[in-house]
């Protein structure tokens, strides 16, 4: 029984993280051309750091899959893209030449791959559920 709760946590985890994946895509999108009077207010490139890094750190730890943070980030590029594609009345809500839209672009991918990485690690070993050995100068006598 606790193993099919452990499934069922993880699969809607999963889920959860891919449509949190689109919607932080979506929301830094419309982040992008914020602006308080004249000046220009890149809150987007900060909420791409802490959001995207935080998706898939999350969705490590409630999948226990290293591999499971690639979903949201999947999901994320494909909620920017579609943004950065010109519809048929001309709409556009990314813009390639804006260097607040370029940079949480690059920024909100690189988040996710450091979120991939460090989720990716492999788990240390526990004191007293495993041996570890030390390359210490006391193994060399």
């Amino acid at each position: 029984m606790k193993r099919l709760a452990n499934l069922v946590i993880a699969i809607v985890g999963g889920v959860v993280a891919v449509v949190a994946g689109f919607g932080a895509g979506v929301v830094e999108g419309f982040l992008i051309p914020l602006r308080a009077g004249e000046m220009r207010v890149p809150i987007a490139i900060l909420v791409a750091i802490v959001a995207n890094a935080g998706i898939a750190l999350w969705t490590r730890y409630v999948t226990g899959n290293k591999l499971a943070p690639v979903a949201p980030a999947i999901s994320w590029f494909a909620a920017i893209a579609l943004l950065g594609t010109q519809t048929s009345a001309g709409d556009l809500v990314i813009v390639g030449n804006d260097w607040v839209a370029l940079a949480t672009v690059f920024v909100g991918a690189v988040a996710f791959a450091v979120g991939l990485f460090i989720g990716a690690r492999p788990d240390r070993p526990q004191i007293g559920k495993a041996e570890v050995k030390s390359a210490g100068l006391a193994d060399r006598r």
